[in-house]
């Protein structure tokens, strides 16, 4: 006789579930791991299976001793998660899977067990085996719930799989090729209503980057993104979603399309929707002067990187200078002679052009070449060395090179590459990043100064002059404060939503912040 092996901790899933429904209720959130989840309902929508794997003997598919205990341990389990009274308006199914292999089943054992001689020794007979091996298994779950007064459980016709692994005398009837494939599983699946026990959405974790847009005109609606917005996928979950948006300079008004609803921001007090306008302070005429002096020095920043990109690109070289890479890197992959732009080379009375070995520096192309030959660490640990480098002696271990370095410096050369490596791919970003800052300041220190001169330091007379260009340009809301939000419930069948800012005045810069809650129970 085999024994039943039953895996405790799939086993611990059903009592989880229990135990889960009698603390809680509908609209509770509940903290597991660490995580924040909302109860929605009763039946967890990812009910997990609870398989039961069985290993029998050849020939056999009567339960042992032990087998009835481990079986009655798990029907213990199901009638205490099936008499939660919240699930009684639910139907269970019981999945049964009976297996067997292809060992022949003899005409004397076929006898023995009932089974008709006229099938296949190899497959027809192993089919009945294996659909006695569910019954039996059937028969201990039907009696046991059907005595505990569940009648919310159907246990239909077993599933029967025969292996497919051919018979091999040479093996044997107990080899572990066969024996795996003689087994009994047991699964519990919902089919009524199900539990939902979502998180709140991973948008609610991480800072939200607003994504630079388009210039606003007057023949794309004065909208900065394209269409109906900038798609933003706010991963799975539900909760009631908060963003708090900041104009910065000038007044923007934003805009949400999520789930057929259309939401506007509107100031939190009063509730009227409009455009978000920017705060400055009073300055000196001796401040005033100095936001002119740093924006004109933003300015020639910006033609300065403008003119770099022109000439350079953004492919810069790195510097590899490093004594222990100048040295041993040859015996790998050596640094390019390749002939390069020389960056300011007027500033610092340079020749136009130099090669990069000769300055210990790498571009693009030297990695992208170097990881093609070494595309992982494991490639560049087991290389033995470019024999043909002059002073190359092959060593005893590995025979990596002449200056016999050991493994642990192997390992430190990869690292210090891969550092450098992104250090170039990331330079274009970094550089993007920059101009957007100086951008940004420059606006930022245009509005100041504006405000400063022209409206005498006045925020009241300032916003009068602004709602009036924005009416002026169309639109019939007007501004609504210096501070506006958007409010919405995110459902667990809907994760994107679309945001558009319109920008009617002239550039825009802003910022949200993100707050989340659980979302209020629907009855």
């Amino acid at each position: 006789m085999g024994k039943i092996l039953i895996n405790e901790r799939q086993l611990e899933i059903l009592t989880e579930h229990v135990l889960l429904m009698e603390q809680q209720s509908v609209g509770d959130v509940v903290v597991v791991d660490g995580k924040k989840f909302k109860i929605t309902d009763l039946i967890d929508q990812h009910l997990k299976k609870t398989n039961v794997g069985q290993k029998f003997a050849s020939g056999t598919y009567q339960l042992s001793d032990e087998s009835k205990t481990g079986v009655d341990n798990l029907l213990k389990k199901m009638i205490t998660f099936f008499k939660t009274p919240e699930l009684q308006n639910t139907t269970f199914n019981i999945k049964l899977e009976g297996g067997a292999s292809q060992v022949p089943l003899g005409d004397t054992l076929a006898n023995k067990l009932g089974i008709n001689l006229s099938l296949d020794t190899f497959v027809g007979r192993n089919k009945e085996l294996a659909k006695r091996r569910a019954e039996a298994i059937r028969k201990v779950l039907v009696a046991g719930l059907k005595s505990a007064g569940i009648e919310n459980v159907i246990v239909p016709e077993p599933t029967v799989i025969v292996g497919t692994t051919k018979w091999d005398k040479n093996k044997g009837a107990n080899h572990a090729d066969y024996s795996k494939e003689q087994f009994m599983n047991v699964s519990v699946e919902a089919s009524g209503t199900k539990v939902v026990k979502q998180a709140l959405p991973d948008f609610c974790k991480k800072p939200f980057v607003p994504k630079q847009g388009g210039q606003a005109t007057k023949g794309n609606g004065w909208k900065v993104y394209d269409g109906e917005g900038w798609e933003v996928d706010m991963g799975e979950g539900e909760g009631q979603i908060t963003l708090q948006f900041d104009a910065l300079q000038l007044p923007d008004m934003f805009e949400i399309i999520y789930n057929g609803e259309t939401y506007r921001s509107k100031n939190p007090d009063t509730g009227k929707e409009g455009f978000v306008s920017g705060k400055f302070s009073k300055l000196s005429e001796k401040q005033v002067e100095a936001l002119k002096v740093r924006r004109d020095d933003q300015k020639k920043e910006i033609l300065k990187i403008e003119a770099d990109i022109e000439k350079y690109g953004y492919d810069r070289p790195v510097n590899m200078k490093k004594s222990t890479f100048i040295n041993n890197i040859k015996y790998w992959f050596d640094l390019s002679d390749r002939v390069v732009k020389n960056y300011n080379w007027e500033e610092k009375g340079e020749s136009e052009t130099y090669r990069l070995a000769a300055n210990g520096e790498a571009d693009l192309q030297w990695f992208t070449d170097f990881y093609k030959k070494f595309p992982n660490e494991k490639d560049f640990l087991k290389f033995k060395g470019d024999d043909t480098i002059p002073g190359y002696t092959t060593t005893g271990k590995g025979g990596r090179k002449a200056t016999e370095l050991k493994r642990k410096e192997v390992k430190a050369l990869w690292v210090f590459i891969g550092k450098k490596y992104i250090q170039v791919q990331k330079r274009p970003k970094r550089v993007k990043k920059e101009m957007e800052r100086l951008k940004e300041g420059i606006l930022a220190d245009n509005v100041s100064i504006t405000y400063n001169e022209k409206y005498g330091g006045n925020y009241t007379a300032f916003i009068k002059a602004m709602d009036e260009k924005i009416k002026g340009k169309g639109f019939t809301e007007g501004i609504v404060g210096p501070n506006g939000e958007i409010t919405f419930n995110k459902v667990s069948t809907e994760n994107t939503m679309k945001l558009q800012v319109y920008a009617p005045i002239g550039d825009t810069v802003w910022y949200a912040k993100v707050g989340c809650k659980a979302a209020a129970a629907t009855v």
